[in-house]
């Protein structure tokens, strides 16, 4: 077999390893995905070789442009054929990626927002949950801009206006005091804000 030939070859393969690959991410049928499986399986046995997506884009990239200038364009189309296979994995990958970390996203979202239904004494870090997680260096600030809270040389005491929703000072590592408040605190601090608390905001 001429280099010529084995250049087509293994194309052919390729084209038919990834059109594989693609069916098997994007099948519902599970017979399908069974029977890829044991594609795969006895590919293993007979020890061929696994293609990834980024060593065949690389191959690709070395033989598509010798075939052009040969004007060799059944190469060049098959190379084509591949690009278009692999574009459609990528965009599969990325898809299957994407509903995994938003299904992660959202049972992180239930349990906390579970936590914090539960929790008797809100921190600075449990109010910023409800206005998109921001710190809980920025709630203080916050509070602060809002009037319920102060900082003085002994850290921060809730002033008069928010005294009714504190409901205890503890101290920090480094011994200033801070505040933990009444869950009623998120809605009058959103009333300051002019905003919506709601977690799962990002």
């Amino acid at each position: 077999m001429d280099y010529r030939q084995q250049l087509d070859h293994e194309l052919t393969k390729l084209i038919s390893y990834h059109e594989k690959e693609y069916a098997n991410y994007v099948s519902d049928d599970d017979n399908l995905g069974t029977d890829l499986d044991n594609d795969f399986e006895t590919q293993e046995q007979n020890e061929e070789p696994h293609y990834s997506v980024w060593s065949s884009e690389h191959f690709i990239e070395k033989i598509k442009p010798m075939a052009m200038v040969l004007h060799d364009y059944d190469i060049v189309g098959k190379c084509e054929i591949l690009l278009a296979i692999i574009t459609k994995i990528q965009q599969a990958e990325e898809k299957a990626m994407k509903e995994r970390d938003n299904y992660i996203d959202s049972l992180y979202q239930f349990d906390h927002k579970t936590y914090l239904e539960n929790k008797l004494f809100f921190s600075a870090s449990d109010i910023g949950c409800y206005f998109g997680y921001i710190s809980a260096q920025e709630v203080n600030k916050k509070l602060i801009e809002a009037g319920l809270q102060v900082r003085t040389n002994e850290g921060l005491i809730p002033t008069t206006q928010g005294q009714p929703y504190h409901l205890k000072t503890v101290y920090t590592p480094a011994g200033s005091k801070t505040c933990r408040w009444d869950k009623a605190i998120v809605h009058v601090l959103a009333m300051h804000l002019g905003t919506e608390p709601g977690l799962g905001i990002k």
